[in-house]
């Protein structure tokens, strides 16, 4: 299979018009691929995320040789383009701005644990957004993508967000795929650079199917005093296994990672946020909250890493669970890596069942059970949801959680 895959991928490239060296790098993260062992139980990274039942060589088959069943909608303000603004989707950006494009495009290296799918994804993507904010452009109204998966293999869609030096932006991301029956992964891969003194609010919402594999990597940089302020909501999919790495580049540079997981029936999610603290006078802070019910499962394996030129770090780590069935489970391991000893780093987690009083309480003001729960578990997530930067989506979140808990 693997002449087969690289001679559609080269195809499919050069029909697409792709330039040279991005079809270069296509082949070298095939071959990549190849000579990367297959993930399995015995990495701790994955010991509690089993895959598999993910039928790998069927699904990169499909990838390659289909048509590509992706929808992609953006929506934003026409007006900011005055200002130099670039929103649009990749495979056009390909074609007017190669040479930015190039200069961002998997340029570092990724952390070991990623690898695998990372080269994967590298050979096979196709479909992605590109966004570039000019230096000092504030943009007040939130740009948009909405997409929805139909392929009966998979899609492995691309996005980079670049905000140049005093920048300001904001960027909503929902994620959807048809059911139709058959198992179908998601590899999707957003980097995103933020210029020193930039600012960026990005929120992401996945509600795939109950057929869908997700394995999402998402890369962020942030220069000096630049500030990323990233939401992440996860209900959808049979299993998702998730990576968030936060490099901090800059002195000042700063992050605030907010997450909620709402699993029920048999989902399994895997969270790994990773802050890297690189130079010194940098903050992480890490927040994610899991509602668990029937027999779903919730992994958080949290990293705060901080190098040794890292002076006066900044880090704090959390994981908050409520269960709300006998079956359901979380399992949280936050970790900090630190090798310079001039740091705050902390970490804290909690598994635990809604409060009886807090139901009881509820109960004697005339509500049923389901109702007393309901708003416990919406007084739960409800300090995350109001990080989503649209009001509408707010609502959408809080609708699509309380049905899924029902």
């Amino acid at each position: 299979m693997s002449i087969k895959i690289q001679n559609l991928i080269e195809e499919r490239s050069k029909v697409a018009g792709e330039p040279l060296w991005l079809q270069e790098k296509r082949l070298e993260a095939w071959q990549r691929f190849q000579d990367t062992p297959s993930t399995d139980t015995d990495n701790e990274t994955w010991m509690r995320t089993d895959i598999s039942k993910l039928n790998l060589t069927e699904i990169i088959e499909g990838v390659a040789s289909q048509d590509n069943g992706f929808k992609i909608e953006l929506d934003f303000d026409k007006d900011v383009q005055t200002k130099g603004v670039i929103f649009t989707d990749i495979k056009s950006a390909l074609l007017k701005h190669s040479d930015i494009i190039k200069k961002y495009f998997l340029t570092k290296y990724p952390l070991k644990d990623t690898e695998r799918f990372l080269s994967l994804h590298t050979a096979l993507w196709r479909d992605g957004v590109f966004l570039y904010v000019p230096s000092n452009s504030d943009i007040k109204t939130p740009f948009r993508i909405i997409s929805n998966m139909k392929s009966r293999a998979g899609n492995f869609p691309h996005s980079i967000v670049i905000v140049e030096s005093g920048g300001r932006a904001s960027v909503i991301e929902e994620n959807y795929s048809d059911d139709n029956g058959s198992q179908v992964l998601m590899g999707n891969m957003v980097e995103v650079f933020i210029g020193e003194d930039a600012e960026l609010n990005y929120s992401y919402v996945q509600n795939l199917s109950m057929s869908a594999y997700n394995i999402p990597i998402h890369r962020i940089y942030v220069e000096k005093n630049g500030k990323i302020n990233w939401t992440q909501v996860d209900v959808g999919g049979r299993l998702t296994k998730s990576f968030t790495e936060i490099t901090l580049k800059g002195k000042g540079a700063s992050s605030n990672v907010y997450g909620i997981v709402a699993g029920s029936g048999k989902q399994h999610f895997d969270i790994s946020p990773v802050i890297y603290h690189q130079v010194e006078e940098t903050k992480g802070n890490v927040l994610i909250k899991g509602v668990l019910s029937g027999s779903a499962r919730s992994v958080f394996q949290g990293l705060v890493k901080i190098d040794k030129a890292g002076r006066k770090a900044d880090s704090y780590l959390a994981n908050h669970n409520l269960i709300l069935s006998e079956g359901a489970r979380a399992d949280t391991i936050p970790k900090l890596e630190i090798d310079i000893g001039d740091v705050s780093a902390s970490h804290g987690a909690t598994v635990g069942e809604i409060d009886s009083d807090q139901l009881f309480y509820l109960m004697s003001r005339g509500l049923s059970a389901a109702e007393a729960q309901e708003i416990i578990v919406n007084g739960f997530v409800e300090p995350i949801i109001l990080n989503i930067d649209s009001e509408e989506l707010r609502e959408k979140v809080r609708n699509i959680i309380a049905d899924k808990l029902k």
